[in-house]
């Protein structure tokens, strides 16, 4: 008796968990910017930033996005400089196993600066 409970717990918390990975991208506003010939200059690469979010019987808390673009920004100082984020990538993974979950958001970019061109003219 105590074999067969040992094994149907067993079956259960494999049942009960797993992991994922997921491709979303939530997406509010864009801008668009023209790169090309000397207009810019890449002066940061490899910036990450993440939060992470843990729940033990569905109670806690989920990663928040602001959280990681407000430490991505700090990063690449964007405030009051002509720079921008490119090549933004966002990892967003977890895991379940049974009443315990987690889910992590990790956010990737470069950063790029503008420059004037050559004889103060505009493109």
């Amino acid at each position: 008796m105590h074999r067969a409970l040992t094994l149907f717990a067993f079956v259960l918390l494999v049942g009960l968990s797993g992991c994922y990975s997921s491709p979303y991208f939530p997406t509010g506003t864009t801008t668009q910017a023209v790169l090309n010939g000397n207009n810019y200059r890449v002066v940061q690469t490899s910036l990450q930033a993440s939060d992470t979010g843990f729940r033990v019987f569905g109670f806690g808390s989920d990663p928040n996005m602001h959280v990681v673009m407000d430490r991505i920004r700090a990063q690449a100082q964007l405030d009051g400089r002509p720079r921008a984020l490119v090549n933004v990538t966002l990892d967003d993974s977890g895991f379940n196993i049974g009443i315990v979950s987690s889910h992590s958001i990790t956010l990737s970019a470069d950063v790029v600066e503008f420059i004037a061109p050559a004889g103060g003219g505009s493109n």
